[in-house]
């Protein structure tokens, strides 16, 4: 009899972390491949799913009839996951965004809390209420174990079915439907056959909401793969390509890109060889105007290409013109690449606002890509600008990306416009901003443009020059935008989210971009200074812990919160660090969760072993704590490791999937081992405990990717992180042998 409600935990984790790693992935398109989506996902599911531990979950656990309150648990998380899935298509119109803009942190945290809400706290409901209905047969310590390694199983098939099967063959809303009529057979399981008419209904209202989301997904213009969704929307002769939200290209090219071609190309005695990176060959023709070039074009999606082929000529015929599509992640064949030097490099890629996008703007990326140009060679990109950069943000983005390519290249130029093009070359003094001259050599090689002429002259006039280089002389950043350390992330966000200046965001936005500024000043300081600071604060922390002298109760609580911010920071750094290293996060989320589940699981499994020995349970519970404060900065080095290594691969796979599961572990352990330790007369241990874990994880999932790693980087936030995991240590040792213990 007791079985039943091991088998609805585990259906439970398998439904919980499928849903979720769907909806991360839809509002990841959603707000244009944004991966802050990730972590405040993930904080608004942990921070609702504790709040509904806490408030229904407690009803859960006192209800005389724990099983049909849990089949109502169930049933109503069945019919909310459609709903959900279906609310993703208004997001933007809810947070008031238009077609193609970035959303900035506070639009992202409020539309994911107000959408995940009710969903989420019907599934946290459900683990103390299945907590209490198992102690009918096992004792309490003991069920919070076996429900949580169960649960924790679940939630890593769940994972490794997302990756392997339902990103790659099956539609998102076919995933979620199986969820949520896998939530509705187990509710009605537990009842057994006493409501078969509730059923019926059930299932009719079910089917309703999901033909509703079916039909709120127009398949007919977009193609959904392992790395995103390319959708392709045609006006007239024009046709725009989006790749998860955000606009990649248009064909035929805008002349607006033309100076991106051409001062790239002029600079040059004789271009030959040319690499395109980004923009599905968008711009190919304006390379090709250029005699004897050949062309490489790098793309990471075959099928999103052979997608687009179906709409472009300039596509299709790529291959007869001479060019040739390598198909992979550019970063790592920009890493790997031993051919023919390259005299020209141009990135045609979207706004710098995702780590995604970040990636190709670090100082690591720039000095790869120097290493494969020829000895005149240059490498070009642009970005979204104002002439006079007549902001403060817009100064500091444009100012960090020239310092970044200058720690890579010997000469740098910027030239001004409403996108603002970079060039930089191999050798001292090669480049030049003169429009005459370059309009000189356009004539001399006999390229026809459509009106770059006219746009050099005036974009590239000397005063407007000078109005450029003074703003960015007044620009307060001197850092520079590394794998690590995305800051150039972060001012491309300060810079997009600074036109949100609406009167209802205004405290909101506030209360994220100034303690962001903060954090910057702080990050700014010397290596010195910020160890001092972080020491002397650290010591203030175990002073206050000391001096407070803490109940054992409230010990294991902050050690198990501590724990819920270590947990998700660990997945977060090691998701976010993947995508700015290797870029292909939304592959590897699935996986990620899956390992971090299974580590949980067998964690949990040895700690439901361990806590039958009164004696040592305490004695584990420090160990488990110790390992967990050290083992964000082993992750840190790992990460620092990576990208000084450059290439990826399934190896380096493989060690994130580890050191992921070695986190899921420590934590599964020192969970139940808490649990054990708190006083037999304290009631409702397991919905208190479960919401001081997962309250500690939203925290960290907000504050970690809204906050700490745009400003602070992986490193210092991975110190951070350790040194909270001391606090929590030092707290348990001063309760250590008070009080009584759960049996």
């Amino acid at each position: 009899m007791s079985r039943r409600f091991l088998y609805t935990s585990l259906a439970a984790g398998f439904i919980s972390i499928t849903a979720q790693s769907l909806i991360i992935r839809e509002l990841g398109i959603v707000f244009l491949g944004n991966e802050l989506v990730i972590g405040v996902t993930l904080g608004a599911w942990l921070l609702w799913t504790g709040f509904g531990s806490a408030t229904l979950g407690r009803l859960g656990e006192r209800s005389r009839s724990s099983s049909r309150w849990l089949a109502g648990e169930l049933t109503a998380l069945a019919l909310l996951l459609p709903l959900c899935f279906l609310a993703t298509d208004y997001v933007r119109a809810f947070a008031g965004l238009e077609a193609g803009e970035i959303a900035g942190p506070v639009q992202v945290i409020v539309a994911c809390l107000v959408l995940l809400c009710p969903v989420c706290i019907f599934n946290g409901a459900i683990f103390p209420t299945l907590c209490r209905a198992f102690s009918d047969y096992v004792a309490r310590s003991r069920s919070i174990a076996r429900i949580y390694v169960w649960e924790a199983v679940g939630s890593a098939i769940g994972g490794v079915i997302f990756s392997a099967v339902l990103i790659r063959l099956a539609q998102p809303v076919i995933a979620i439907f199986v969820c949520s009529v896998g939530a509705l057979v187990i509710g009605f399981f537990l009842l057994g056959r006493r409501s078969p008419v509730a059923l019926i209904l059930a299932a009719a209202v079910l089917v309703c909401i999901t033909a509703l989301s079916a039909k709120a997904v127009d398949e007919s213009n977009h193609v959904n793969t392992i790395y995103g969704r390319t959708t392709v929307r045609r006006r007239g002769e024009t046709l725009s390509v989006f790749h998860s939200g955000m606009l990649s290209c248009t064909y035929p090219p805008a002349g607006a890109s033309e100076p991106l071609v051409h001062l790239a190309m002029l600079q040059v005695a004789q271009p030959r060889r040319v690499l395109l990176i980004g923009g599905l060959a968008a711009n190919l023709e304006a390379v090709l105007e250029y005699p004897k070039v050949k062309v490489d074009i790098v793309e990471l999606d075959p099928e999103s290409v052979d997608f687009v082929r179906q709409y472009s000529p300039t596509l299709d015929n790529a291959e007869d013109r001479g060019a040739r599509l390598v198909y992979q992640d550019a970063r790592r064949y920009v890493a790997q690449y031993e051919g023919t030097p390259y005299d020209a490099i141009i990135l045609s890629l979207p706004k710098p606002a995702t780590a995604q996008i970040n990636r190709y703007y670090t100082v690591e990326f720039f000095r790869s890509a120097e290493r494969i140009l020829s000895d005149g060679g240059v490498l070009a990109f642009d970005v979204e600008s104002v002439p006079n950069l007549s902001t403060s943000e817009l100064r500091d983005f444009i100012a960090c990306l020239r310092r970044t390519l200058r720690a890579a290249f010997e000469d740098v130029v910027v030239a001004p416009g409403n996108l603002s093009v970079f060039v930089a070359a191999k050798q001292s003094h090669q480049l030049t901003l003169d429009a005459e001259v370059l309009l000189e050599r356009l004539r001399a090689r006999g390229v026809e443009t459509q009106g770059f002429a006219s746009t050099v002259q005036g974009s590239l006039m000397p005063f407007n020059v000078e109005i450029l280089e003074s703003a960015l002389a007044e620009s307060t950043s001197t850092r520079i935008n590394t794998d690590l350390r995305p800051i150039s992330y972060s001012h491309g966000l300060a810079v997009w989210t600074a036109k949100e200046r609406t009167p209802r965001s205004g405290v909101f936005q506030k209360l994220i971009t100034a303690p962001a500024r903060w954090l910057g000043r702080v990050a700014a300081w010397t290596p010195a200074l910020r160890w001092g600071a972080g020491l002397l604060l650290l010591g203030l922390c175990v002073a206050v812990i000391f001096a407070v002298r803490p109940k054992r109760s409230s010990a294991v609580g902050l050690a198990v919160a501590c724990s819920g911010f270590t947990e998700i920071t660990v997945e977060i750094i090691a998701l976010l660090s993947f995508q700015a290293l290797y870029g292909y996060v939304y592959v590897m989320l699935g996986l990620v969760l899956a390992s971090f589940m299974v580590g949980l699981c067998l964690g949990g499994e040895c700690a439901s072993r361990l806590i039958r020995d009164l004696r040592s349970r305490f004695g584990w519970l420090l160990a488990a704590q110790w390992a967990l404060a050290a083992y964000p900065v082993v992750l840190a080095f790992v990460a620092w490791r990576a990208s000084k290594a450059g290439a990826g691969g399934w190896p380096v796979v493989g060690v994130f999937l580890a050191l992921t599961f070695a986190a899921g572990f420590t934590g599964g352990l020192q969970f139940p081992l808490a649990a054990s330790v708190m006083p037999l007369r304290k009631q409702g241990v397991a919905a208190k405990l479960y919401g001081l874990d997962v309250g500690g994880g939203a925290l960290g999932a907000i504050t970690v990717s809204a906050l700490l790693i745009p400003t602070l980087g992986f490193v210092t936030l991975a110190l951070i992180t350790a040194g909270l995991g001391l606090c929590a240590l030092v707290g348990l040792y001063r309760v250590r042998g008070k009080a009584d213990v759960a049996a």
